[in-house]
C-alpha cells in the first residue's frame, strides 16, 4: 500500500518516469507474491495516475479495465466501493 501511494505521489508531482517505474516494480511484486487483490489496486492505482499525469493517459484506461475485471471476479465490494 505504501509503494502504491509514493508511485501515486511522485505522478502528481510531475515525476511520471520514477511514479511509472515504481508501479512497474510494486506490480511485479504483487504478481511474484501471486495477489490478486493487490494487482487490481495496483492496477487501479497506476490507472488513476496515468489517466491524471501521464503523458500517455490511455494506458491508464487499460488499467483500470483490468482492475475492475479482478474486483468483481474476486467480489471485493469494498475495492469496487473505493473503485
Amino acid at each position: 500500500q505504501g509503494e502504491r501511494l509514493r508511485a501515486s505521489i511522485l505522478a502528481a508531482c510531475g515525476d511520471w518516469p520514477s511514479a511509472h517505474s515504481l508501479f512497474t516494480e510494486t506490480l511485479q511484486m504483487a504478481y511474484g507474491r501471486d495477489l490478486p487483490l493487490e494487482i487490481a489496486r495496483v492496477k487501479a492505482a497506476w490507472g488513476k495516475a496515468a489517466l491524471q499525469y501521464s503523458p500517455a493517459p490511455d494506458n491508464g484506461r487499460a488499467l483500470m479495465e483490468d482492475a475492475y475485471t479482478i474486483f468483481v471476479s474476486h467480489k471485493s465490494q469494498s475495492d469496487l466501493f473505493a473503485f
